[in-house]
């Protein structure tokens, strides 16, 4: 990612807001979409605590979120970004719901289920550190999660494996940008991440309330960055991986292939994509 394509992309997507008002719509709507970023944990362990199921609890936030930023868009949308073309709301929608159970349900029904019934049960490789608060282990496996999700992204892209590209490029496909489309992911592509995030994440020990949390507020981010909002949050940006800047991965310019970070741009950052 460069600064200056940004700015430019930014500059060309950004309408016009006659009136002090509307200019003060758009700034609170482009702060409106760090809510589920910031409330969506504290939200997840409140209802845990008061008794819900895991998976009841991350159906009902993710839900919420999607509800939020489809009103975001309705509301407040930023345009420029592609003309959805008729008959592709169903099927987008179907994509997102299988995205969602797959990067939800495989890990909490699934995987852990799996792990704890295996004769290695209880044998993991112990690495990963104990006993931390949960607030800093969820954020450890984070960016765990974030650094696994860049390197496969980052394979999807590069030209000598075209077979992953192929998958990915289901993705890639659609010519038009918003939140529903952000689920138009091949079912292998969702699966492989999960996979390989939740398994690792168990292989080396890491509780199964951690892995679950993570992947709500991975689900999350992933929602955000394909809004079809102004979402210029200033030196956020520079963190968290928003719609003005996944717009530049989703270009087709070859000078722009980058932005791989699906849940932070911190690696994007260290390693100059």
């Amino acid at each position: 990612m460069t600064t200056q394509c940004v700015m430019r992309y930014m500059r060309a997507m950004t309408p016009a807001t006659p009136g002090r008002r509307a200019s003060l719509l758009r700034r609170l709507g482009r702060w409106a979409t760090l809510v589920p970023v910031v409330a969506v944990l504290p939200a997840y362990v409140a209802l845990i605590e008061r008794g819900w199921q895991p998976l009841a609890a991350t159906v009902a936030l993710l839900a919420l979120t999607m509800t939020l930023l489809l009103a975001l868009e309705r509301a407040l949308p930023r345009g420029g970004l592609g003309v959805r073309p008729p008959g592709t709301l169903r099927l987008d929608i179907a994509y997102v719901v299988m995205s969602g159970a797959i990067n939800v349900a495989v890990p909490m029904l699934v995987l852990a289920p799996l792990a704890a019934a295996s004769p290695l049960a209880g044998r993991d490789l112990q690495l990963w550190p104990r006993n931390l608060p949960f607030w800093l282990d969820v954020l450890l496996f984070t960016l765990l999660a974030d650094f696994i999700s860049y390197v496969w992204h980052r394979l999807e892209h590069d030209p000598r494996f075209p077979l992953l590209w192929r998958i990915h490029a289901v993705h890639h496909a659609p010519r038009y940008f918003d939140v529903m489309m952000g689920g138009h992911v091949h079912p292998l592509d969702v699966l492989v991440f999960v996979a390989l995030t939740a398994g690792l994440g168990l292989l080396l020990g890491v509780p199964v309330a951690t892995i679950d949390a993570t992947m709500l507020f991975a689900g999350v981010i992933g929602a955000i960055h394909h809004l079809d909002a102004e979402t210029d949050l200033g030196w956020l940006n520079r963190l968290i991986p928003f719609a003005d800047h996944h717009t530049v991965h989703h270009s087709r310019a070859p000078q722009e292939n980058g932005n791989f970070g699906n849940i932070t741009t911190i690696f994007d950052q260290l390693f100059g994509t």
